[in-house]
């Protein structure tokens, strides 16, 4: 029961520093690596799911394992919409490789766009700040049915 409670004690001792001590965040629009007009975007290559898949089917019996990987591009993109409010995007297209059972193969899309609103933006530093200029967001996603 007292180790518990030390435990308790030093991990609240630590995350409370770790949050007071946290860096400061750069403006999103400043990490957009191109612009057009007042859109800035970063374009990425992903790559994700490298390795092997032990139950490729999903089957309960004899499940069949396969070498499978997953790879696309991907932009993120933001636009200040005012002083308050800015749009945050991001849209990619994820192929899903698979070694030996070619059927499995796909294309996956994935799209989220979120309104993100707060008192002061331009002045977003600190992970509590941004949560609070969280807004409503749209997440689709297509993806191979597992």
């Amino acid at each position: 029961m007292l180790v518990c409670a030390l435990q308790t004690t030093i991990a609240t001792l630590t995350f409370g520093q770790g949050i007071s001590q946290l860096p400061a965040l750069p403006d999103p629009e400043q990490m957009g690596r191109f612009h057009i007009g007042f859109i800035r975007y970063t374009p990425s290559l992903v790559l994700s799911n490298l390795g092997v898949d032990t139950n490729v089917f999903n089957e309960l019996e004899d499940p069949k394992e396969d070498f499978t990987v997953s790879i696309g591009p991907k932009a993120e993109f933001w636009s200040r919409l005012g002083p308050r409010a800015r749009l945050y995007g991001s849209t990619g297209i994820e192929y899903q490789y698979f070694q030996e059972y070619d059927s499995q193969r796909s294309f996956g899309t994935s799209n989220v766009v979120r309104l993100e609103k707060g008192r002061s933006l331009p002045s977003t530093r600190t992970l509590q700040r941004i949560a609070k200029a969280t807004g409503p967001e749209l997440v689709i996603t297509f993806t191979r049915a597992a």
